[in-house]
């Protein structure tokens, strides 16, 4: 069985949609892992109870999504690296891998994503 995952934003044209489709074991083992970090607890539980056969990002506010995309980004490969290397017959980490490098291209330029990113930069400064 496999599932798919779906990084848009309301309004956006299908092209700009950027989709990845993975193992269920897979793509469980990424929603658990945002659930486990995601820092609003409603999202999280959403996550934890909701089917993990189709994921769209366009179903959280900017926000959320830029929480969840910051997890994808910034910490899911190392974790999924090591899952891998512990068990040699995981591809886990193949499969992050390409979430993760898509995530990177498709966030990138994206308002939510950019204003996210100056208001760090504007913290960072004070």
């Amino acid at each position: 069985m496999s599932a798919s995952f779906f990084l848009n934003r309301p309004g956006d044209h299908p092209d700009e949609t950027f989709s990845w489709d993975a193992t269920s074991g897979a793509a469980s083992w990424v929603i658990y892992f945002i659930a486990d970090r995601v820092r609003d607890q409603e999202v999280a539980a959403f996550l934890r109870e909701t089917p993990t056969l189709i994921f769209a990002l366009a179903k959280f506010d900017d926000e959320q999504a830029a929480d969840i995309v910051r997890i994808i980004r910034e910490d899911m490969l190392p974790a999924a690296e090591a899952v891998s290397a512990a068990h040699p017959d995981n591809y886990l980490a193949l499969f992050v891998r390409d979430l993760v490098e898509g995530t990177i291209r498709w966030s990138d330029g994206k308002d939510f994503w950019v204003r996210r990113a100056a208001r760090q930069d504007g913290d960072a400064g004070e």
